[in-house]
């Protein structure tokens, strides 16, 4: 998998040979293991590791095909991932919302990132990657 920003609040993502269902597993996993707890989130002592969630059930289908993940809060968790396939058959990560993540809404005002889309993706690879080697 690779990926560019193709704009402010696009980045396009690049399964490059990976099987999309894995690369969609994989964005999942890694958003809500690096997810901040928000609102009720804040008050549960535990929060559920990614394994014990069915994060497939994110995954939106046409047909058998898939053709976007979409995550905002769950399990206490703000996700905020949202990845799907244009009409050009690309598939492509809204950074607009993903970069809300962590923030207030006086600091997303002031442009202010704390959770980059770039390095969350960088974490995506670095994830497909160690299951292709196990």
């Amino acid at each position: 998998m690779k990926y560019q920003r193709i704009a402010e609040a696009t980045i396009e993502i690049l399964p490059d040979g990976t099987p999309i269902i894995e690369m969609l597993m994989a964005i999942a996993k890694i958003s809500y293991d690096t997810a901040t707890p928000r609102g009720l989130g804040r008050l549960q002592p535990f929060q559920t590791p990614s394994l014990e969630l069915c994060l497939e059930k994110y995954i939106r289908h046409k047909g058998e095909t898939p053709v976007m993940l979409l995550m905002d809060y769950i399990a206490g968790r703000d996700c905020r991932t949202k990845v799907f396939q244009g009409k050009d058959a690309k598939w492509y990560l809204d950074a607009y919302a993903f970069q809300q993540r962590k923030v207030t809404s006086e600091e997303f005002i002031q442009r202010i990132i704390r959770d980059p889309a770039e390095a969350f993706l960088d974490k995506v690879i670095q994830e497909i990657n160690r299951t292709k080697k196990a």
